[in-house]
């Protein structure tokens, strides 16, 4: 072709391609289908596809073609695709005849739809692969891919990219602004009893002559300001870490000893209902961050406390097993119902009940622990039954 022809051929693709970047698009299924079509007319392939690799899955997202057998929301294994090539060298393939490429003639799609062109750039969206742009044809491309062709392809994945990080962003913070005023309810509501009852009681002491009565009324006040006051800094404690303001800072730590001593902190509150403590298990030292990691077990044994009847015992087990950390705090108490267990950790959900001798709790402890044992990369179940006493169980990995 005459140099003068591929140069305004050139100049035509890139005012075909500035319409579309320039463009405001409101889903991303509509920008995903006219990036095909125009990729589609540029290189005249009769096939475009824009994928999302995940957990090497291979799923389409959109697709443009008339071969049979393609849909929306269809996965393969990413083994089975082209675009594992992607995957793998971070930047933009193409083969002009695949057929010709002994690592790709034996490939399943080769053998199975005979796509001899294949060119694909790869999504990237905050710094990490997302899926493909990809093009591909039953005909060898005679000629190859040319250099202008290719930097066509990257300026489509990256606008494509930088769209989805955007999406995602906005997604992010109309999550975040809902959860805000979600919570700022929930709170709300919480605070309102017990700042009631204060109110309600500090009239009650004017009026009362008998100081007797006006020092129990007092009592009710400080445990009604003692509750909120609790609620607020597990709040609190929870938003720091959720925004990153309290760092999680790992150190070599003994968890047999920090169970000893946050068990010493909290024992007081046993003594009232002669609830003992029983550590099974040989000591496990790894990297934590103790403070954190205090407050997690200072929840889980109030909450057994809370919740165990007198005289009974809560037992706290630890195992090492393939690299993994288990702490299992089980109680002989009241128990849960499949429904309460359903939303123990959501701060959103209020769960928060009386203990057999009429405890009072914030609900955001459970939360919280959740939280923070998220930030050492673990995990936390719950396993009860009522009237069969529960079992919370942490895991955490050891490097």
């Amino acid at each position: 072709m005459p140099k003068a022809k591929v140069e305004k051929n050139q100049v035509s693709e890139l005012k075909l391609l500035h319409q579309v970047v320039t463009k405001n698009y409101h889903s991303e299924i509509d920008l995903f289908n006219e990036y095909l079509l125009i990729g589609k007319n540029i290189l005249k392939f009769e096939t475009g596809i824009v994928s999302r690799i995940k957990n090497d899955s291979y799923t389409v997202l959109a697709f443009s073609s008339p071969l049979e057998g393609l849909a929306i929301d269809q996965v393969f294994p990413l083994e089975d695709t082209y675009c594992r090539e992607v995957f793998r060298s971070k930047q933009t393939v193409a083969f002009s005849h695949v057929g010709s490429v002994k690592k790709m003639c034996e490939h399943p799609v080769y053998l199975n739809m005979k796509l001899e062109s294949y060119i694909s750039s790869p999504l990237f969206v905050n710094g990490e692969i997302y899926g493909t742009l990809n093009f591909t044809d039953r005909l060898i491309r005679e000629g190859g891919f040319s250099t202008h062709e290719h930097e066509l392809m990257e300026i489509m994945a990256k606008t494509v990219g930088r769209f989805l990080e955007a999406k995602l962003a906005k997604e992010e913070l109309q999550n975040a602004n809902a959860k805000i005023s979600r919570l700022v309810g929930v709170v709300a509501h919480d605070l309102n009893n017990p700042l009631g009852n204060i109110i309600s009681l500090v009239d009650m002491i004017n009026d009362e002559k008998n100081e007797e009565i006006k020092l129990s009324y007092l009592n009710m006040i400080e445990k009604s300001a003692f509750s909120s006051m609790e609620m607020i800094k597990s709040i609190l404690n929870m938003n720091a870490i959720e925004n990153g303001k309290i760092k999680i800072i790992k150190k070599e730590n003994a968890m047999k000893k920090l169970l000893e001593d946050s068990w010493d902190e909290v024992h007081y509150l046993a003594l009232k209902k002669s609830i003992s403590h029983k550590i099974v298990g040989d000591e496990a030292v790894f990297n934590f961050d103790r403070e954190r990691m205090k407050q997690v077990i200072c929840n889980l044994l109030t909450n057994a406390i809370k919740f165990s009847k007198p005289d009974s015992q809560i037992l706290s087990t630890l195992k090492l097993s393939n690299g993994v950390f288990t702490l299992i705090v089980k109680d002989e108490g009241v128990g849960m119902s499949a429904k309460q267990m359903e939303t123990i950790f959501d701060p959103l959900k209020k769960t928060s009940t009386l203990g057999t001798e009429g405890e009072m709790g914030t609900g955001y402890g459970l939360p919280l622990v959740y939280e923070i044992i998220l930030n050492h990369n673990g995990d936390v179940k719950v396993d009860s039954s009522l009237k069969g006493g529960s079992s919370f169980i942490i895991t955490l990995p050891l490097v």
